[in-house]
């Protein structure tokens, strides 16, 4: 989403792809859509932010949720121009989603 010349919120065109999620398995290979051994799957999923509205796209956070296990978010901070400022790695199951 961007301002257009009459400063509404629109959306871009084309539309921009980002990465939403891997998928990796802990100890054995991987076998069709999952894991040979079952309950090896860790799937990661990125948070760029609300869908709607102004964003400018930078990855807020990672949610590791590996079967069997409590999900470990973990969160970023950025300056007004976008660089990286901090990482926030809490405790398992501490958030439900990144400030």
């Amino acid at each position: 989403m961007v301002k257009d010349a009459g400063g509404n919120i629109v959306a871009t065109q084309p539309p921009i792809w980002l990465l939403a999620s891997t998928s990796s398995c802990k100890t054995g290979a991987a076998s069709g859509a999952g894991c040979a051994i079952t309950g090896d799957e860790v799937t990661t999923t990125y948070d760029y932010g609300p869908t709607t509205g102004a964003n400018n796209l930078l990855l807020r956070g990672t949610v590791a949720d590996a079967t069997g296990t409590t999900p470990i978010r973990t969160c970023y901070t950025y300056d007004a121009v976008g660089n990286r400022l901090s990482e926030i790695k809490p405790a398992p199951g501490a958030w439900t989603s990144c400030p």
